[in-house]
């Protein structure tokens, strides 16, 4: 992995995932595991096809590293095929629980005033918060405010 060419970030988020895996494998012979037993841990906690694709990479990069090692005569995570993330499968699509009145309430009374303003203006004028970031000074004339909606 050091010789990888990646940024900082994604080299902590894979020494992340490696750690998972020797937790959850441990002491386990790499050449005795098999991919029915790596899909059914992958499906364990990745509920989400892009996640579970994401995930899949991290085993891949140690069964070949295996695999050079001679550790291992196959890499047996390469078999196990990618899930597809299409929106038209329920679990890949985002599910998200509209906020209430009382919630909205409590957030915006720990929040800091930059975002008590914008959570204000998203409200007033049910904005994205896309479109209520890219507000600008030059959108308030004469005391109105004109905001053209983004095209999604």
């Amino acid at each position: 992995m050091q010789f990888e060419p990646w940024d900082d970030g994604t080299r902590k988020q894979m020494l992340i995932k490696m750690r998972r895996i020797r937790r959850a494998l441990g002491e386990r012979a790499v050449n005795l595991t098999d991919r029915m037993f790596l899909e059914a841990w992958l499906t364990s906690f990745c509920t989400r096809a892009d996640v579970f694709n994401k995930w899949r990479c991290a085993p891949i990069l140690l069964w070949k590293f295996a695999e050079s090692r001679k550790l291992a005569d196959l890499c047996e995570p390469e078999k196990i095929e990618p899930r597809s993330t299409s929106k038209k499968i329920p679990s890949n699509r985002k599910v998200r629980k509209q906020l209430d009145l009382d919630g909205f309430k409590a957030i915006h009374a720990q929040a800091p005033d930059w975002l008590r303003l914008a959570m204000e203006q998203s409200l007033v004028t049910l904005q994205a918060r896309q479109e209520i970031c890219n507000l600008r000074h030059t959108d308030y004339r004469d005391g109105y405010l004109f905001v053209i909606r983004d095209e999604p």
